[in-house]
């Protein structure tokens, strides 16, 4: 099954308006996870954070799917 046709970036859309619309207490600045940095300082990871990583993620995986030639449905027949 070929996922040519999907627009990847459709998922961080619906995620978001998922939480927007059905949980409305959710806040997505909020820090779900602190992550130590090798300076020692601690990163709050929100939820806005998470879906912007996942929306990068999947553009570059959009680009390469984009870049990636689809078979042909009818060959080149070449004449010599």
């Amino acid at each position: 099954m070929s996922m040519v046709g999907f627009p990847l970036l459709l998922i961080p859309l619906a995620i978001y308006n998922i939480i927007v619309f059905l949980m409305p207490g959710v806040s997505l600045a909020e820090p779900v996870v602190k992550l130590a940095l090798m300076s020692g300082a601690e990163w709050p990871l929100t939820l806005s954070d998470m879906l912007l990583a996942l929306g990068i993620l999947l553009l570059l995986f959009e680009v390469i799917k984009a870049r990636v030639p689809a078979p042909n449905i009818s060959p080149i027949i070449c004449c010599r």
